[in-house]
């Protein structure tokens, strides 16, 4: 088994090199073969054999550790110096980036990927906690680091995990849903300020979300994989031909306002794929077929491949007098196309 990722910008082609088949896939493929077929025969019990619970079925994206400290995730109250940010419950997002060295392009510190280990289990082994804390304690005490950026914008994402929390009052949920990112609610309701060394400002509104126009992705950053379609912008679709002599390929496409803002907490340098974890979904209690769902996903997931790039996918360079934090083409995904070949 063996496959290769291209990732294309318009019809420019930004990188196109090989994955990782990570353990995860192996653990997968024994419980295919080890599923018992009797199990067809018991209703209550019959649904763990659907073809859907043993095929890739989500994609996520990460960036190295260093930037979850730092970037839009940071917040210091009293001070305020670097990056603060503020959520109002879904009518308006503001993220305020104060601009390390010259230039108008956000180049966000995130350090190197994790090098590759068949052993991975997420995309970013270690830490990924964000650092910020507020009223009683540290968040990353409620919402520990997962390895990958997460999808906390929404409002009606963000009021539905808080609650019950200690981070549930108004002011935290002000707070939680920029600090923690990543991708844009719409294109409507949030705006972003660059404070560059100089003092001056520049806004800039952000761009649509294809993930959170199509709620496609859960809060936890897992983008589903839809069935049947063939539009990718709704989501991780995929195309083959039974046997698949080519192989299958998945592809999903971002939105401007996806690289804008998660260029700003941190960026983008890592993909998987992932199939569903069927003993971790059992043992969470969730009864199979498991529908997704964008705020109370049944799915466990497994890693089964993954691809870390030494660059940033999210980048925008300058573009004469255009400063790059605003120059994300309004009518231009990126797309990754990753293909699996089973030979």
């Amino acid at each position: 088994m063996r496959g290769e990722v291209e990732v294309w910008y318009g019809d420019q082609l930004i990188a196109k090199e090989h994955n990782m088949i990570v353990d995860g896939a192996g653990k997968h493929i024994a419980d295919i073969m080890t599923a018992p077929s009797s199990l067809s025969v018991i209703e209550s019990a019959s649904a763990i054999l659907h073809v859907s619970n043993y095929s890739i079925q989500a994609i996520s994206f990460g960036t190295g550790k260093d930037a979850f400290p730092t970037n839009a995730h940071y917040y210091d109250t009293p001070k305020g110096i670097r990056i603060r940010s503020t959520y109002d419950g879904g009518s308006q997002a503001l993220i305020l980036v104060n601009f390390q060295g010259d230039g108008s392009s956000y180049a966000p510190e995130a350090g190197l990927p994790e090098e590759p280990n068949p052993e991975s289990t997420r995309l970013e082994m270690r830490d990924t906690n964000v650092s910020a804390n507020w009223g009683n304690g540290a968040v990353s005490s409620v919402f520990p680091g997962n390895g990958q950026l997460v999808n906390f914008m929404p409002s009606a994402i963000v009021e539905y995990i808080t609650t019950g929390t200690s981070l549930s009052t108004a002011t935290s949920k002000k707070l939680l849903g920029s600090i923690m990112g990543a991708f844009p609610p719409n294109a409507t309701n949030v705006s972003a300020v660059a404070i560059f060394p100089d003092g001056q400002e520049l806004s800039a509104l952000v761009g649509s979300s294809t993930f959170n126009t199509a709620s496609s992705m859960d809060y936890s950053g897992f983008v589903t994989r839809v069935i049947g379609s063939t539009n990718s912008e709704l989501g991780l679709i995929s195309s083959g031909t039974i046997p698949y002599p080519d192989g299958v390929l998945y592809e999903v496409a971002l939105g401007p306002g996806d690289l804008q803002c998660a260029n700003l907490y941190g960026g983008i340098y890592h993909l998987g794929l992932w199939t569903i974890d069927m003993e971790q979904s059992l043992l969470a209690g969730n009864t199979p077929p498991f529908a997704f769902d964008v705020l109370n996903n049944p799915r466990k997931y497994r890693l089964f491949c993954r691809k870390g790039f030494t660059i940033d996918l999210t980048r925008n360079s300058d573009s004469g007098g255009t400063p790059g934090f605003t120059n994300y083409n309004a009518s231009q995904n990126l797309v990754i196309k990753w293909r699996l070949k089973f030979y």
